[in-house]
């Protein structure tokens, strides 16, 4: 791709008298990477510069305006491996910290590198890349929308998704290094809270980057690890409570039941995310002073299972966890056999469905969902088919002898 004054000028200094008529930069998962980010730096500082010409320029062939779109960039070093990856000992690995900054892995064995190949993240670097050493032009951005003075006429910088009306940043999705040094140390609650509430879909690191007091919220599914939010603060800062605003994490036939304690989140990752209320913290009662890392805590659903007689009163109800097999209420429903020859009477033979007549194994029912109703079924049979025995009698000693009743 050949654009003369850009492509072939990335790594020319912009001059004062420079300018370019182009007006929108629109790109998206491109195979040239940095050359990306050099194009828009250029046009980036040609605009600045065309700017500052201010009324010299002939409006009608330039425009100091740029529209911005720039998605899924890959402006990093870094290459995350794939899960099935094999363990080269002559090639250097890293892993990204928490605070935003990656480090020099050390390889223990087959059986963590594997793990940590799909919950950790194992990342090689490119050799001599293109460096981007700041976030000058990043910032600037969001100077210029956060500032009341700029009007909307006067924001240069702007998405192509404009309205004309109303101050958009330019869209900006994917991933960004920074190659600064120990004299521009970034902040890591400022990439999270600044940086990252104006573009929450922009993943910024760096080489150093202060760390900062951080609450991790996690949860184990499938064995992997996911991070659902994190909430930083500068160390010295004043402390806020600790506090979740990401999306309420949710599983199939499971209630989320909260955060886990601090003292039992290892417990709770190792049982895949599985707990009880006795685990969950109340993070209304913490202040991020120090680091925590949370896990969710999913409880199994249990379904409510209904139990009728076959004249629509209800038996009784069982809980039952999903997945789990059905236990019928301990009483035996009763019909009615005043209809009946004195010697004839209704024996109860089990439940069933609605409108059928089969009796069902319940040990064999399956819950997956509420609402399931199983229907008390009964067949004519005489009284002396199944004569009560001395088992199925209670004996209780009164005065005078002894009261005998029916077992329930």
């Amino acid at each position: 791709m050949f654009i003369s004054g850009l492509t072939n000028k990335l790594d020319t200094p912009v001059i004062s008298n420079d300018t370019t008529i182009i007006d929108t930069f629109d790109i998206e998962n491109t195979l040239l990477k940095y050359d990306t980010y050099k194009m828009l730096y250029r046009l980036y500082k040609i605009k600045k510069a065309m700017i500052a010409q201010g009324l010299a320029l002939d409006t009608n062939v330039y425009s100091k305006f740029l529209k911005i779109s720039a998605q899924e960039v890959d402006w990093t070093p870094y290459r995350k491996l794939e899960d099935d990856a094999i363990y080269n000992a002559n090639i250097t690995y890293y892993y990204l910290k928490d605070n935003m900054v990656y480090s020099t892995y050390t390889y223990t064995n087959e059986t963590i590198w594997r793990e940590n190949l799909i919950n950790l993240g194992i990342y090689t670097k490119e050799v001599n890349p293109s460096v981007i050493t700041s976030l000058d032009m990043i910032q600037e951005f969001i100077q210029n929308k956060l500032n009341t003075g700029i009007t909307y006429q006067d924001f240069y910088f702007r998405s192509t998704y404009e309205d004309g009306r109303t101050k958009i940043l330019p869209a900006l999705s994917g991933n960004i290094h920074i190659e600064n040094t120990s004299e521009t140390t970034l902040e890591e609650a400022e990439l999270l809270n600044y940086y990252g509430l104006h573009y929450p879909n922009l993943t910024i690191t760096a080489n150093y980057v202060t760390e900062a007091n951080r609450a991790k919220f996690v949860e184990i599914k499938d064995g992997i690890a996911i991070t659902h939010y994190a909430q930083k603060v500068a160390i010295g800062a004043q402390a806020p409570t600790v506090s979740y605003t990401g999306i309420i994490p949710s599983r199939l036939h499971y209630d989320f039941l909260g955060w886990s304690k601090p003292d039992r989140t290892d417990a709770i990752k190792a049982n895949g995310s599985i707990g009880t209320e006795a685990d969950v913290q109340d993070l209304s009662l913490l202040t991020l002073d120090k680091n925590y890392e949370f896990c969710a805590v999913f409880r199994i659903h249990a379904y409510t299972v209904f139990f009728y007689n076959e004249d629509e009163t209800l038996i009784g109800t069982s809980l039952v966890n999903s997945g789990s097999t059905i236990v019928p209420p301990l009483v035996i429903p009763y019909k009615n056999d005043s209809n009946l020859a004195l010697t004839q009477c209704y024996k109860f033979i089990g439940y069933g469905y609605n409108g059928e007549l089969d009796v069902i194994d319940l040990t064999s029912v399956v819950v997956y969902k509420e609402g399931l109703a199983f229907y008390a079924k009964y067949h004519e049979e005489s009284v002396y088919a199944t004569p009560l025995t001395t088992d199925d009698l209670t004996y209780v000693p009164v005065t005078g002898g002894v009261s005998v009743g029916l077992k329930k």
